[in-house]
């Protein structure tokens, strides 16, 4: 009998001061209610409840409609983003607006 074994690689998000950990490449969007040290509504990166500093890491690349809200917003996409369009590459620390 063959066993396969998934081991999945687990990087960790520091958010407000509490640390998360998830498995390397979640989208934020799909756990962004295990999260509660932050606001969010739409999910969709529309309503902007999300929106974080990003101290360190890495939090994927921010798709056209991202960038244009936050340079709408006069925000640079390379220091803020909108958490529920993040994809989490490696251990990161952001900073909320919202909730705490």
């Amino acid at each position: 009998m063959i066993c396969i074994l998934r081991v999945e690689h687990m990087t960790e998000i520091t958010i407000n001061g509490k640390l998360f950990t998830f498995p390397t490449g979640t989208n934020l969007s799909d756990v962004i209610g295990e999260i509660d040290t932050i606001d969010y509504q739409c999910r969709q990166g529309q309503c902007g409840k999300c929106l974080v500093e990003v101290v360190k890491g890495s939090l994927g690349g921010a798709s056209d409609r991202e960038k244009s809200f936050l340079e709408l917003m006069d925000l640079n996409p390379e220091k803020y983003r909108l958490l529920c369009q993040c994809c989490l590459k490696s251990e990161s620390v952001v900073n909320s607006f919202g909730k705490y």
